[in-house]
């Protein structure tokens, strides 16, 4: 028997049959019978959230009387109430469109009155007085321009002129608004609105500010379970979590649990609300848990309706009794106090290099922050030996995780084991989306934009490390840049007067693309004998002079009509434009030591572009272990660009830069790199590199590899 049978008997079961026949047939239905009040909710606030915790003696028939209101077409609801099992942080009712009918004075109102049955218990009873406005203010616009025509479409819907009337019709809503509860008995106790906790709780990252970037450092001493209570922002179209949470094994860098969406549930409200409620068995070691948000929708800031259990948006931590809470303590490391050697708050298009030496063997942690996508790092970091020029380390796409914020931002942290020696720590960036200049919303801990390495080991000398200057090196980066476009919505626009504007931007961007084609096809013509580049670079200037000029005036129009202005996209392609003239110097050089094993280099063939054959000679006076670096294009099992050696008396190939051998080079996957070691005897030997009609130094179709001037080959001893 269940408890309403228990309370009213079969009578009880006619008398609801009743009840529900006429809700069906004339809709909700006021008792007016519960005189004893538990809570009266009113007069609220635009954006309110506020919440009302209570208790039950018994189990309790309830009535409810509460007005709310829903988007139009839609049955989404924008203001509405519902209530929560403080125990089980379960909904036990929740106020909906269909549940509800409308109030003839105003379409968007609903109303529902009428009676629930809820268990003895603790309770936490919430109303959110939403704007529809504030709720529309937070769109991304990704990818090209033309896009914006849509977002006009919703925002021409969703700006009813009933609401832009200074906000009048808005008010007068909010004054219909309320959350009655009322019960038959004097059996309940109400309690205060302090935000709630959970039974056991050991760590807590709730309640975050936009752009957060939280983190706790704990130790567990003996295996436990343990109650992760986490409530996040999924990006359905990005397939990440704006806002999330993860914990890691402090000591080996390894993820050991992490909101996704295939553990996560809908946590009510907007349908990016996501929650994970489970338990994770945590061995015994140090771990730190993270909790991130990007720059909106967060615990008094919503662009949404707030999920069902607000106060604990974030990260909670709970054992599963006192005993195993004893099992878990805050921890004393601290990983951020060991630098070894770090490059960070990078900006656009750079090219950093800082060189340190390691006094011993050491095990580090590699932390880098940086961009991209699809396979493809745009602003990354990696590590050489500064003794043999190889590569011992890049940051790769398929390696990293989101790094919060937009899905592009991607992070790396891990372990990384070096030798005793030498190195050299680099970073580069692309044109756009970097410290202090983001395009899209930045990463979490976008302090640290960049690479740093730590020390793993407890008893880090810093005395076993030297570390040099912050060098720069050879100008802006190489890559070909994507663009993201980003338009924050004003709170009434004309969008007429957008249409118009953006029309005249689209038109003058066509202009100056047409005539930046017609320079760039100028100079792949001119760059075959280098003439004319003078007389090239001045036209570039003058055009970016106009564009300038064009640029200064429409935006003067935009902020008239406080509209955020951006068009990035030209002014990545004047530079992309500009480095082209600048690298002409370094085309196809070609550089031969003499056979001293002193040298740096043997032969050095780089900076390689289109249509090139090239070829040189060295000799070696006695048999040496020569180490090749070659960088070329190879598709499909096939190299386009590439090296190859030969014997010069007997024309024999002694060694060919083949796919096989080849591994990706960062950036565009036919990038392909060939790092090794060969014997060669004394004697005379020719060096060849050649290239195809496309993607080569300076004339990239695809990202460029971390190192562009080595596209070709070089070959130096190996000591």
């Amino acid at each position: 028997m269940n408890t309403f049978e228990r309370q009213h008997g079969r009578s009880g079961i006619k008398t609801a049959a009743l009840l529900l026949l006429a809700l069906i047939c004339f809709g909700p239905v006021t008792l007016h019978g519960a005189s004893y009040t538990i809570f009266n909710m009113q007069d609220f606030s635009s954006q309110e959230l506020r919440m009302q915790a209570f208790s039950l003696n018994d189990d309790s028939e309830l009535e409810i009387d509460i007005i709310g209101a829903r988007h139009r077409d839609s049955d989404q609801m924008y203001a509405l109430g519902w209530i929560l099992d403080s125990k089980t942080r379960e909904v036990v009712w929740s106020m909906s469109e269909e549940a509800t009918r409308r109030l003839e004075e105003d379409r968007k109102l609903r109303r529902y009155n009428g009676t629930i049955y809820l268990d003895r218990g603790e309770y936490e009873a919430y109303y959110f007085a939403g704007n529809p406005l504030q709720m529309l203010t937070d769109f991304h616009l990704k990818g090209d321009i033309e896009g914006l025509g849509d977002l006009l479409g919703i925002v021409g819907d969703a700006l009813d002129s009933e609401f832009s009337k200074d906000g009048t019709i808005y008010s007068n809503q909010m004054k219909r608004f309320k959350f009655q509860l009322a019960s038959f008995e004097n059996n309940f106790r109400v309690k205060g609105d302090e935000p709630p906790v959970l039974p056991n709780q050991v760590i807590s990252l709730v309640r975050p500010r936009n752009l957060s970037d939280e983190r706790a450092v704990f130790m567990v001493t003996g295996s436990a379970f343990v109650r992760v209570y986490a409530i996040g922002e999924y990006s359905e179209s990005n397939d990440v979590f704006m806002d999330g949470a993860k914990i890691i094994n402090a000591r080996t860098r390894e993820k050991v649990w992490a909101m996704e969406r295939w553990n996560t549930d809908w946590g009510g409200g907007a349908l990016k609300n996501r929650c994970f409620h489970d338990e994770i068995r945590l061995e015994p070691g140090d771990y730190i848990v993270y909790y991130w948000t990007d720059e909106s929708h967060t615990f008094d800031d919503w662009n949404g309706t707030p999920p069902y259990d607000p106060f604990f948006y974030g990260v909670t931590l709970a054992a599963s009794s006192s005993e195993i809470a004893d099992r878990i303590k805050p921890s004393d490391i601290d990983e951020r106090k060991k630098t070894i050697v770090q490059i960070t708050k990078v900006t656009d298009d750079v090219n950093l290099a800082r060189d340190f030496q390691l006094k011993r063997d050491m095990t580090v942690n590699v932390y880098a922050i940086g961009e991209g996508r699809k396979g493809y790092m745009y602003d990354y970091g990696w590590i050489k030996n500064a003794e043999n020029d190889e590569t011992v380390w890049i940051m790769r796409e398929d390696q990293t995780d989101h790094a919060g914020g937009a899905a592009k931002n991607r992070v790396f942290d891990g372990i990384l084991e070096l030798e005793r020696g030498n190195y050299t720590l680099r970073y580069k960036t692309d044109g756009s989306h970097s410290y202090g200049s983001w395009n899209s919303a930045q990463p979490s801990d976008s302090r640290n934009y960049g690479i740093t390495l730590f020390a793993y080991e407890e008893d880090f000398n810093p005395d076993l490390v030297e570390v040099g200057p912050l060098k720069v090196l050879g100008g802006p980066s190489e890559t070909t840049t994507t663009y993201e476009f980003q338009f924050q919505v004003p709170p009434a626009p004309d969008p007429q007067k957008i249409r118009e504007l953006m029309e005249q931007q689209r038109e003058i961007t066509r202009v100056y693309l047409d005539e930046l084609s017609d320079l760039r096809r100028e100079l792949r013509e001119s760059a075959k004998d280098l003439e004319n580049i003078e007389e090239l670079r001045q036209d570039m200037e003058e055009l970016k002079k106009e564009y300038a000029e064009d640029m200064k005036e429409l935006k003067a129009e935009f902020d008239r009509e406080q509209i955020e202005f951006e068009n990035k996209e030209l002014e990545i392609q004047m530079k992309m434009l500009r480095q082209e003239l600048d690298n002409l110097d370094n085309k196809n050089f070609i550089e031969v030591h003499p056979s001293s094993e002193s040298s740096d280099f043997i032969v050095r063939i780089g900076g390689v572009g289109n249509n090139a054959n090239l070829k040189t000679t060295f000799k070696l006076d006695r048999p040496n272990r020569v180490r090749i670096h070659a960088l070329g294009e190879g598709v499909n099992g096939r190299m386009y660009d590439y090296g190859w050696i030969t014997d010069k008396n007997s024309g024999a190939v002694i060694w060919e830069m083949t796919y096989m051998k080849t591994e990706h080079a960062g950036g565009a996957l036919k990038n392909r790199l060939y790092d090794g070691v060969i014997m060669l005897d004394k004697g005379t030997y020719e060096v060849y590199y050649v290239t195809d009609d496309s993607h080569s130094y300076a004339e990239w179709n695809d990202y460029a590899p971390p190192e562009p001037i080595d596209w070709g080959i070089s070959l130096r001893f190996e000591k």
